[in-house]
């Protein structure tokens, strides 16, 4: 079953995309390959930063990111809430 992509990863992707197309048109890579959260940083539009963050965070998860969800107030029972 396909996932939907929401918009702020579809914009990274996009920004990733405008990025290589730059780099084909001018027919080489426009950051040093050496600095791999610089490069990381420009293709995604974030800072370098956000990118040592998320790194870390895919490090200690296996790649595995979790978005923290809404907090539910959970359902009464008819007598707790009538008794």
């Amino acid at each position: 079953m396909n996932k939907t992509i929401r918009s702020s990863g579809r914009a990274v992707i996009y920004h990733v995309y405008l990025r290589c197309l730059a780099e084909s048109q001018a027919g080489q890579v426009l950051s040093a390959i050496e600095s791999v959260y610089q490069r990381t940083a420009n293709m995604t539009g974030k800072s370098v930063n956000t990118i040592r963050k998320i790194v870390e965070e895919g490090e200690k998860s296996n790649g595995i990111f979790s978005t923290p969800g809404k907090h539910r107030k959970s359902q009464r029972s008819p007598e707790e809430r009538f008794g």
